[in-house]
């Protein structure tokens, strides 16, 4: 009998206890060798031999065969648990097994978990019975240099011990045929690529690459340099692209580990290779990599100048990255002379890449060197409008207004028109009040910053925010009698608006301290 509120029947309770002896009595009077357990979920879907699997005991693995468990009808995935675990007792029992009855296993999927989780035994167990698909082999090669398994896995990847393991099971697969320039296909690669054309990315903001090879792999995980080593001394192709025209390079870029990309460059890997969007190396590492990567690879000739289909420059991307430590790299390209306003085909300068990565720093740097702070993008927009209405930060508000940033827009807009669409509409204005700006500067329509507050959809929704908005521009002299071109006040407005209780009156010109939370 079995109850989905305990652990299972009295055979899977014999089989968590390791009592043998009770296991056998239960059989010899009739329990259900392949009665199931409850799972998490409280579905029984737990056969008694995984039950064993999982916990590496053989000799009841042993004795649930005796008794005509069947792995291929019960669990066909007890062979992959086993390879998964190392327990090279249990695979040797299983594929027994499997012989005896000529009833396969999936040792395919079995070699492969071998593999990622370095099981040197495990791994020689199973190719010893016999895999022979090339891509049954390469795939598990692609599998061990995988770093998007570790930290699920038992696998140490910084601890020598485990790395020598690594390097044999590569050595293995290599031995039996695995191809070293195997590339891992997706059926919708077509798609992928598609959308990566497009600025398409996965749900954690990485571009899908499904045709990567064992190379291209190792390289983007950092401390693999002897992984990459080994592949390229086993004839791994050092400039072969993937499906978006990306060499080990460019991953080695990912990993920001200089004895990966020191490898690559000294095998050959072309410093200036460009992508399908004609992104080179270099962009890549002044995106994600740390100064020295970027140093490394000017010094190997890496083109300072390239451009990608945007036109996008390197120093554009080292003004996107948001480590604080870029600032080297920026500085770098600078003073190889590449263009401080370089514009993309979106209008976009280093300034305003620095600007959406919000860093003052680096702001403050690009403006020091020459940046233009009033440049216009394609849609009109300026780097002082995008920090607002990104609500970047007040220091990088206050850097470029330092600086001369334009506060009012082509439509006669001011940059309290701005905050009031911005993010943090309470921090940019108070901001902005602070350093003196006119709070009845009127747009192309005659508003205010105050009749867009009153008249703003979005703050209908949120009346104490609104509130709080108007208390502000009223303090900082705010005048709610200002005719707009349609010959409407801003109380005319409110007027029509429900909950707008406010006493326009009781406002007098006064400084109000900013609120603890708007920075």
């Amino acid at each position: 009998m079995i109850n989905k509120n305990t652990n299972g029947a009295p055979i899977h309770a014999a089989i968590r206890n390791g009592d043998l002896d009770m296991i056998e009595l239960l059989l010899d009077y009739g329990a259900f060798v392949h009665s199931r357990a409850p799972d998490k979920y409280g579905e029984l879907s737990i056969p008694a031999l995984t039950v064993a699997v999982n916990l590496g005991r053989a000799d009841i693995v042993q004795v649930l065969l005796d008794a005509d468990a069947d792995p291929a009808v019960t669990d066909r995935r007890t062979i992959e648990i086993a390879a998964e675990l190392g327990n090279v007792a249990i695979i040797a029992l299983l594929l027994k097994w499997s012989k005896s009855r000529d009833s396969p296993l999936d040792k395919d999927f079995a070699l492969i978990n071998a593999a990622r989780e370095w099981r040197v035994e495990a791994t020689w167990a199973l190719l010893k019975d016999g895999i022979e698909d090339t891509n049954v082999l390469s795939n598990a090669l692609l599998s061990t240099v995988d770093s998007r398994h570790w930290a699920e896995s038992n696998v140490i990847p910084f601890d020598e011990t485990y790395r020598a393991y690594q390097s044999t099971i590569m050595s293995m697969l290599l031995d039996a045929g695995a191809d070293p320039n195997h590339q891992r296909r997706s059926p919708d690669a077509r798609t992928q690529i598609q959308n990566w054309s497009f600025g398409g990315a996965d749900a954690y903001g990485q571009r899908s690459h499904p045709s990567t090879t064992p190379l291209q792999v190792a390289a983007s995980a950092t401390g693999s340099a002897g992984a990459v080593r080994l592949l390229l001394e086993r004839r791994a192709y050092v400039n072969m692209a993937d499906d978006f025209g990306q060499t080990a390079l460019f991953y080695a870029t990912i990993s920001n580990d200089m004895d990966v990309i020191k490898t690559l460059l000294e095998w050959g890997a072309d410093v200036r290779a460009t992508d399908l969007k004609l992104s080179t190396p270099l962009h890549m590492a002044a995106r994600y990599s740390s100064p020295p990567i970027t140093e490394l690879l000017l010094n190997w000739g890496a083109d300072p100048f390239a451009k990608d289909l945007d036109d996008e420059t390197a120093l554009h991307a080292a003004a996107n990255n948001t480590f604080e430590i870029n600032l080297e790299i920026i500085d770098k390209l600078v003073q190889l002379g590449v263009d401080i306003n370089a514009r993309r085909t979106d209008g976009w300068t280093p300034l305003i890449n620095a600007v959406a990565s919000k860093d003052e720093i680096k702001c403050r740097y690009l403006l020091a060197n020459g940046a233009d702070v009033n440049v216009i993008t394609t849609d009109n927009q300026t780097a002082l409008q995008r920090a607002i209405s990104w609500a970047v930060g007040v220091p990088v508000v206050n850097t470029l207004l330092d600086y001369g940033a334009h506060i009012v827009g082509p439509d006669q807009s001011t940059a309290l028109h701005w905050a009031v669409g911005s993010r943090k509409p309470y921090t940019m204005m108070w901001c902005l009040l602070a350093r003196g700006l006119n709070p009845n500067i009127k747009d192309s329509f005659g508003a205010t910053a105050l009749t867009n507050v009153v008249t703003t959809p979005a703050f209908q929704e949120d009346w104490s925010l609104r509130k709080s908005l108007i208390t502000l521009l009223l303090s900082r002299g705010a005048d709610a009698g200002v005719v707009d071109c349609l010959g409407r006040t801003v109380k005319d407005w409110a007027q029509g608006i429900e909950y707008m209780d406010i006493n326009w009156d009781q406002y007098k010109l006064h400084w109000l301290e900013p609120e603890s939370n708007i920075f």
